[in-house]
């Protein structure tokens, strides 16, 4: 399933890339973008492998270029630092309307599945066991652009009769992990990742 996986990609990116050849002599770099969910180091953890596993097992050198933020991401893609990035929703549509971004590959979950979660979280000793109980407390997003942690979570509070301002405090930080460490470490009450 893998190799299907792999094959695919480096197809599709030959077809939108006409520079590609999957028969040509001469080494090709592949840079691929991701955008910050979670600081660098632990993207890079992440990442790196599937990006050692194309270069081994394609006619390409796929290299990471990873930015601190998500409009990092954006700007390597619209300034041609990387070839490729991976992007939300947001991100996306940020990136379609600004320079034309055209979508080629989906993502699939751990189920196979083209769809993903988007949690709210306390700490285990919390009062808090539904969205309507955030009334008062404080609540850490993700980034500003982050789909999962920032969009949905907006919207899902919101359904639950809870606005920004019924909350007693809110900020967005800028990764997923950072949210889950605030939570952790008692700063906010609740958070979204």
């Amino acid at each position: 399933m893998r190799i299907l996986k792999t094959l695919a990609a480096v197809c599709a990116i030959s077809l939108f890339f006409p520079g590609f050849s999957l028969t040509s002599e001469k080494e090709r770099v592949v840079r691929i973008g991701v955008i910050s969910r979670y600081n660098p180091r632990i993207m890079y953890q992440n990442y790196q492998p599937i990006m050692d596993y194309l270069s081994e097992s394609t006619p390409y050198k796929f290299e990471l270029k990873l930015g601190r933020t998500y409009t990092d991401t954006l700007n390597f893609l619209a300034e041609g630092k990387v070839d490729v990035a991976s992007l939300g929703a947001v991100t996306y549509l940020e990136a379609h309307k600004k320079f034309g971004a055209v979508p080629i590959l989906r993502p699939l979950n751990g189920e196979g599945g083209a769809f993903y979660r988007s949690i709210t979280i306390v700490r285990k000793d919390s009062k808090i066991k539904q969205l309507k109980d955030l009334k008062g407390k404080s609540f850490a997003f993700a980034s500003i652009k982050s789909t999962s942690g920032n969009l949905f979570p907006r919207y899902y509070i919101a359904k639950a009769g809870i606005h920004l301002k019924d909350l007693k405090q809110y900020i967005n930080l800028a990764h997923h992990d950072s949210v889950a460490r605030a939570v952790l470490k008692g700063e906010f009450d609740a958070g979204e990742v």
